[in-house]
């Protein structure tokens, strides 16, 4: 098993007091990893008042800066000498030299994007080809695991936590969020507020959760 983790001192900090002394780093690991010049740390710090201004959240904005700076670290160039060629040539290395997700690429070119828009540069980056996404089928479970799963969580109030989670189709943040005042009882409903992308939605309450 393969675990990805960033190349950073808090990280082997980390590691390092899970497992103790026995850690031995590669030596390609040893090399500090290269820092962000003056102008690229300007230019991701626009970004991040962009997307706060945006109302895009933290963890977005965080991914986005993410993408951004591993573009820039990439390109070590003049974004005005940047065409669209350029970032084919990257979306190019990340699927077949780092051999990354579709979804990854895709979030990388969202980030390019709002980038080049915060630069004042126009770049066509919307027909730039986008990889497309792969379609699987959803492991299904059988009415008696589930049943099974959830009676096998300790604790009444966990319990209730991933009942309403599984019958409602709710998100994490979106359930520890919840307040008496969200459930009707006389509809078998949920209000869900402020819910991905900042929307309010309604979900299902589920009889047996509500027991």
């Amino acid at each position: 098993r393969v675990l990805t983790l960033p190349r950073t001192k808090p990280s082997l900090a980390a590691i390092r007091r899970i497992i103790g002394n026995c850690l031995v780093l590669h030596p390609a690991l040893a090399v500090a990893p290269p820092q962000a010049s003056p102008e690229t740390d300007v230019r991701l710090e626009k970004l991040r008042v962009h997307l706060r201004l945006k109302g895009y959240s933290p963890k977005t904005r965080k991914e986005y800066v993410n993408q951004a700076g591993r573009f820039l670290e990439w390109w070590k160039r003049d974004l005005v000498e940047l065409g669209r060629d350029g970032i084919e040539k990257y979306l190019l290395h990340l699927l077949e030299e780092r051999q990354v997700s579709r979804s990854y690429v895709n979030q990388a070119i969202s980030a390019i994007r709002i980038l080049m828009k915060v630069e004042g540069l126009e770049i066509p980056v919307a027909e730039i080809p986008r990889p497309k996404q792969d379609k699987k089928l959803p492991t299904v479970r059988s009415r008696g695991e589930v049943e099974r799963l959830l009676m096998g969580i300790r604790g009444l109030y966990f319990r209730a936590l991933f009942m309403l989670l599984y019958a409602g189709g709710l998100r994490v943040s979106e359930v520890v969020r919840l307040r008496l005042s969200d459930f009707d009882i006389e509809r078998n409903g949920i209000r869900i507020r402020s819910a991905k992308g900042r929307k309010d939605r309604e979900g299902m309450l589920s009889k047996v959760a509500l027991n």
